[in-house]
């Protein structure tokens, strides 16, 4: 997971360095990739996220289905998380491979086919293929939105590190009330749920084309090896045991979330691992390190992974305490008072995210431990459990800015390779979150206290590892890059 540093003074594209060259309608291009990352990153998110739930009797009865089959529409509904899985670090490679507005465009059409699907779906089979397509769409535009970021020059890299971080951890921290607008309208419009915002969908296709057509004449040298764009496929490894158990769960929820919890805790070690195996110089054997750059990259894959991780699961299991059933449940439209609280949730993510992605480059190092510290200390200030909505923004608001502080900067000024892993980990990390939060509080319903308490520690202990694996990968790639002879600063 190579994060290659700003080119050193004086290269060029003669001598195959692996960075963007001048866009050849900078202005356009830029603009174009910020409008883009802000449109497609909601609609990724949206569309993969599951809708249909509190719908699943009208579902069942349109259908023609048994009250028994609701266990094959959970599971039908739930395919686009298995989807996600594989499906974004699979994008993240090909974002490598070709421009990323050409994958860009991919995911608009695969999104747009699944709005399409929709308003034909008569079977439980049409509606499983409706749902996969929203989870292939999705893991394609996360991976290639923020493939844009890598591929931007260095001086206009932090603009589009900003948007991207932003536009994640905002719609993230509101994603409970995006999912529910269809609902709000009644059970009768449940194929609507399918199609979320499709002002939004044409919104960034209009942007994504746009970007295309004014980044026609790019192209990009390389000077590293294709092979070294394999490590893109790394998250596929936790996405593979993912998939499998959001598609097979246990019957108990206690083992569902004890599973899940498994497979992020080893997400996390397999960063460390890598972190540690790249950390060391490279040489003809090993031109994977590229000098400890790919420390960087594993730094940012970790604090990436814990935004995808944390964010939701937690804003959720706050709201499913405080409400009188899961807010996802049900066609009741969520109090005004929770509207509020997520939309100051969010915005704290979006301001910290954009904070981070303009810090100064010498004090990022300590920015994105900091931030990640910062959010696990707002977690912690939850594990009191009060279902007085109000109570617990403060809270959140500490977690979204501390996550959005850490990725804002951790993006800012990686090179390409880390910014597509950092893509491809987040709809990884996602699906399966959600499905170990929503495992714990169904394994202990009568006591949805003690479940969000088991989640947040959860959090902290992510968090807190995520923040050592940071931490030491950069510490390392400062002094690797500062001794004697070394080719230049690598930029964390």
């Amino acid at each position: 997971m190579s994060g290659f540093p700003n080119p050193p003074a004086g290269a060029s594209p003669a001598n195959g360095s692996d960075y963007p060259v001048e866009h050849a309608r900078p202005g356009l291009s830029t603009a174009f990739s910020v409008l883009a990352i802000l449109t497609v990153v909601p609609l990724a998110l949206i569309a993969q996220a599951d809708r249909m739930s509190p719908l699943l009797p009208a579902v069942i009865r349109d259908l023609g289905l048994l009250p028994a089959d609701a266990g094959a529409v959970t599971r039908a509904v739930g395919s686009a998380g298995v989807l996600l899985c594989l499906a974004a670090p699979v994008a993240a490679w090909l974002s490598r491979l070709l421009p990323p507005w050409v994958v860009l465009l991919g995911g608009l059409l695969v999104t747009a086919a699944a709005y399409l699907a929709s308003k034909r779906v008569g079977s439980l089979a049409m509606l499983a293929v409706t749902r996969d397509l929203h989870g292939l769409g999705a893991g394609l535009l996360l991976a290639s939105s923020a493939a844009l970021v890598g591929t931007a020059s260095a001086r206009l890299r932090p603009l589009l590190a900003a948007a991207w971080a932003a536009a994640l951890v905002g719609t993230l921290a509101l994603l409970p009330r995006l999912s529910r607008s269809a609902a709000d309208a009644g059970t009768a419009l449940w194929r609507s749920q399918l199609r979320p915002y499709p002002w939004l969908l044409a919104v960034a296709a209009g942007f994504v084309i746009a970007l295309a057509a004014a980044s026609l004449a790019d192209r990009r040298p390389r000077l590293y090896p294709r092979r070294i764009d394999l490590a893109a496929l790394l998250p596929l490894v936790p996405g593979l045991a993912g998939a499998a158990l959001l598609r097979w769960p246990p019957d108990a929820d206690g083992w569902t979330a004890v599973l899940a919890l498994i497979v992020l805790a080893l997400s996390l070690v397999g960063l460390a691992v890598v972190a540690a195996l790249l950390v060391r110089p490279s040489g003809d054997d090993r031109p994977w390190a590229a000098d400890g750059r790919g420390a960087v990259g594993s730094a940012t894959a970790s604090v990436a992974f814990v935004a995808g991780v944390v964010v939701a699961a937690t804003v959720r299991g706050v709201l499913y305490l405080g409400l009188p059933a899961d807010p996802e449940a049900g066609s009741r439209p969520l109090p005004a008072s929770t509207t509020g609280m997520l939309v100051g949730v969010a915005v704290a993510g979006v301001l910290a995210a954009i904070l981070g992605a303009l810090m100064p480059d010498i004090r990022r190092r300590a920015v994105i431990v900091v931030g990640l510290l910062v959010a696990a200390a707002g977690a912690l200030s939850l594990v009191p459990a009060t279902a007085a909505i109000w109570a617990n923004t403060p809270g959140l608001a500490v977690l979204a800015g501390g996550v959005g502080l850490a990725l804002g900067s951790v993006l800012r000024a990686v090179g390409p390779l880390a910014t597509v892993v950092a893509g491809g980990v987040v709809g990884v990390g996602l699906p399966v979150s959600g499905l170990a939060s929503a495992a714990m509080l169904g394994w202990q319903a009568s006591s949805p206290e003690v479940a969000l308490r088991l989640w947040l520690v959860t959090v902290v202990i992510v968090l807190l590892a995520a923040a050592t694996i940071a931490a030491g990968t950069l510490a390392i790639s400062t002094r690797r890059a500062t001794r004697p002879g070394a080719a230049g600063p690598v930029p964390g």
